[in-house]
């Protein structure tokens, strides 16, 4: 049995000096074992707390997207876990005033899914350029859903993620049969929809439970003590793997299906090899990408570590 990895190192110079009070507080309410030390030298090793291997956090900023195109639910889904259950603070922001906010003052901004064509409207060019330039230097993107086609957009360019069966929009099927009706003394042929997907789009998955793959050696997935996790989908929009980052989450194993309804020769199908987490960096900032809400109405928990993951270590600054 592998004992989990990772400690938390709490320096007395750069803190208040109620920290000692605070820390035996957490303490006592997480069962974490807190151990005191004196000197950044390590005693055996040849590592110490003030090596280049433990890393520098920065205090989570967060603005939370909230607007008429993006998905309420999944808004009030990321506003009840950060402000009721961690007890942190939030800051709710129409994208429309994003070209013109001191951004600077955040450093984490979530999009709760939503209309990709709406949010662009409201964001406009001017916010999408200082959006680029917020997460260049050092701020971190986590969208959900729907709302990874903004990020994807060429003016913005913030992601490779695209969305499965998006390679094929636009395209006539190979050897297309003629569909028209035939006036003759031959069968007609059938009739096709010029809304089928053929199978080459995921259809609409109506809330099921599939066995996801993680990389344990990615920081999103610090704490989680297994290689696989059961992750709730209720879409029918799938990520296709990352290009040029991180796919720390990922559909990779045999049986896929845990529970629910799917749809045969197109549900698993369409899944395998396909994302539920991509990671990509932006200059010294990030973005995470979910395919679907990782906080489903409140109860879906065991993917809510990603999320303060990401809030905690994505940020560059």
């Amino acid at each position: 049995m592998r004992k989990a990895a990772g400690s938390f190192v709490v320096r007395v110079q750069r803190n208040p000096a109620t920290i000692h009070d605070r820390i035996a507080v957490l303490a006592r309410e997480t069962g974490v074992k807190v151990t005191g030390v004196r000197s950044a030298f390590a005693d055996t090793g040849s590592v110490g707390v003030g090596s280049e291997s433990v890393a520098g956090l920065h205090a989570p900023r967060i603005l939370l997207a909230a607007d008429d195109g993006l998905d309420q639910t999944v808004f009030g889904d990321f506003w009840y876990y950060i402000e009721r259950e961690l007890k942190y603070p939030v800051m709710p922001v129409r994208m429309s005033r994003i070209g013109s906010m001191d951004l600077d003052r955040y450093n984490v901004l979530i999009l709760p899914g939503g209309s990709p064509g709406r949010m662009w409207r409201e964001l406009g060019e001017s916010g999408a350029e200082r959006l680029k330039t917020w997460v260049r230097s050092g701020g971190v993107i986590i969208s959900v859903g729907d709302a990874n086609g903004l990020l994807s957009r060429k003016e913005l360019s913030l992601t490779t993620v695209r969305e499965v069966g998006d390679s094929e929009a636009g395209k006539e099927p190979k050897g297309e049969k003629d569909t028209t009706i035939s006036v003759t003394s031959q069968p007609a042929p059938p009739l096709i929809s010029s809304s089928a997907s053929a199978n080459l789009k995921p259809e609409y998955i109506p809330g099921s439970i599939f066995r996801a793959t993680l990389d344990r050696t990615h920081w999103i997935t610090l704490g989680y003590d297994r290689d696989q996790l059961p992750v709730f989908l209720f879409t029918s929009t799938l990520m296709t793997p990352s290009e040029k980052g991180d796919n720390p989450v990922a559909f990779v194993a045999g049986d896929l299906t845990l529970g629910g309804f799917t749809w045969p020769g197109n549900t698993e199908k369409l899944l395998k090899g396909s994302v539920w987490v991509a990671v990509e960096n932006a200059g010294r900032g990030r973005v995470v990408l979910f395919a679907d809400d990782p906080l489903f109405r409140g109860f879906w928990r065991g993917t809510a570590k990603l999320v303060t993951n990401a809030m905690l270590f994505g940020t560059g600054r």
